[in-house]
């Protein structure tokens, strides 16, 4: 084999050599973001990684911002351990 071809072999990924097209998206059919009780607002830092500057309100906000769990019993573990409360509501991903 000649050194063009080696560098050429070992730089590509090897699965874009086998897979054309499109790339195959894996994620759950739904999604569940929690819903505030008294707003029209959704949780969008679950695990406080902004700095809350504007109190308790600017850790909410519009469902395109809302953090997307995968399961239901991990948005409702992570709402009772933050000691939020909240809603439960489920979305699909093609909606």
């Amino acid at each position: 084999m000649n050194d063009h071809l080696h560098w050429w072999l070992i730089s590509r990924p090897i699965l874009g050599i086998f897979v054309k097209g499109r790339p195959i998206v894996l994620r759950p059919p739904n999604y569940y973001v929690i819903r505030h009780t008294r707003f029209n607002l959704w949780w969008r830092d679950p695990y406080k990684l902004r700095e809350n500057q504007n109190g308790h309100l600017a850790e909410w906000g519009t469902l395109h911002q809302a953090w997307r769990f995968s399961t239901g019993d991990i948005a409702t573990g992570v709402l009772s351990e933050m000691g939020e409360i909240g809603y439960l509501e489920t979305y699909d991903y093609d909606a």
